[in-house]
């Protein structure tokens, strides 16, 4: 049994550090379109500044990813959604009509459910030591 907990310990720490750097290089990717290539897109300075603040929350949460280690499946999945939600949609709003930003606070919301995931009182207990 050891052995098998070894391995799914070892599976489950590449997952949570495969998507913490496919998220992390995502956000800069998107980031750098938003300061580039969307000007030429768009000149609406509130559809920019709202991109680079997707780009922005999306970083953070990524690195927020990477930083819980294995042993917060919940919270990490929490981020995911939080940032596919929140981020996803300001990516989407240049592209498509500005309805889509409906689903923006919602993806707010569950960001901020993430984070408080980690507090005592919702059964989280801090970050936890990486071995």
């Amino acid at each position: 049994i050891n052995a098998e907990y070894g391995e799914f310990k070892q599976t489950s720490t590449m997952l949570h550090t495969t998507v913490a750097g496919i998220s992390g290089a995502l956000a800069i990717a998107f980031g750098a379109f938003g300061a580039h290539a969307l000007k030429s897109h768009t000149s609406d300075e509130r559809i920019l500044a709202a991109f680079a603040t997707g780009a922005h929350y999306h970083l953070v949460h990524s690195a927020a990813i990477l930083a819980l280690g294995e042993g917060r499946p919940t919270t990490q999945s929490l981020f995911v959604l939080g940032i596919t939600l929140f981020s996803g949609s300001l990516y989407l709003m240049p592209f498509t009509s500005r309805k889509i930003g409906i689903i923006t606070p919602i993806g707010g919301t569950v960001l901020i459910a993430a984070w408080l995931s980690l507090l005592p009182m919702f059964g989280g207990g801090g970050v936890k030591k990486m071995a």
